[in-house]
């Protein structure tokens, strides 16, 4: 999953132009955000590489350079702007997740870890991060860890369906079958999707309930025939059919 990445102002330590007025800077800073607004990504990223030029020691010019390079879809200079961006202001929570997102995606999730912790050292409070690092943690197979930071995540934002189902998935691969069962419940009340149902079913058949289990995949199959192509993955939920 990814923020909703909203533009903040911070600093970044480099060498500023002294002889340049910093309204300057914040004039294309501005100008770059409403680029960013209306999608036109190319001229934002004009715009912040100017303030950066101007000031180099803001935070929030080259936050926002990453997002606009990773809405066009160029991680790789995305990575680059947000490690500027916590070079700035170290542990800053918004870009700690997004280049956190950008290394787990290119499958390094010891660094993500690390960055998803720094943010965390900034904002203990942070459902998102707690969130990513579980993911980054199970990807290590640190299913413990990554129970603890699912688990944190929920306590921290009761209503964040994505975490309760991560939650139950890890807590099915410890064999806690009934911590898995009350975690999708709450997903579930949250969130009623296909995908939610489909792997709680896979649970109740594990667990022995298989009237139950039948009973709710057939009824997921007619929502969203899509997942039968999942069954060959699940064989506990292919004998039921």
């Amino acid at each position: 999953m990814r923020w909703d990445r909203s533009l903040k102002a911070h600093r970044r330590s480099a060498a500023a132009t002294p002889q340049i007025p910093p309204g300057v800077a914040n004039q294309y800073i501005d100008l770059g955000n409403r680029f960013l607004e209306a999608k036109r990504f190319q001229r934002a990223i004009v715009c912040y590489r100017r303030a950066i030029r101007l000031d180099g020691r803001r935070h929030e010019p080259w936050y926002n350079l990453g997002i606009a390079w990773e809405r066009l879809n160029r991680p790789d200079r995305a990575e680059a702007a947000y490690r500027q961006a916590l070079a700035a202001t170290p542990g800053d929570p918004a870009s700690s997740y997004n280049l956190g997102n950008i290394l787990l995606d290119r499958a390094c999730p010891r660094e993500a870890i690390d960055v998803f912790r720094r943010g965390l050292t900034s904002d203990d409070s942070d459902p998102a991060l707690w969130n990513n690092l579980g993911i980054a943690l199970h990807e290590r197979g640190d299913l413990r860890g990554a129970l603890a930071a699912y688990s944190r995540a929920t306590r921290c934002r009761p209503e964040f369906h994505v975490a309760w189902s991560n939650l139950a998935q890890v807590a099915e691969e410890q064999g806690d079958f009934r911590l898995a069962g009350e975690a999708w419940d709450h997903a579930l009340h949250l969130r009623p999707l296909p995908t939610y149902r489909f792997l709680r079913a896979s649970l109740l058949a594990r667990c022995g309930r298989r009237p139950e289990a039948a009973v709710e995949i057939e009824s997921v199959l007619r929502e969203a025939p899509d997942l039968r192509g999942l069954l060959p993955v699940y064989p506990e939920l292919e004998s039921l059919l």
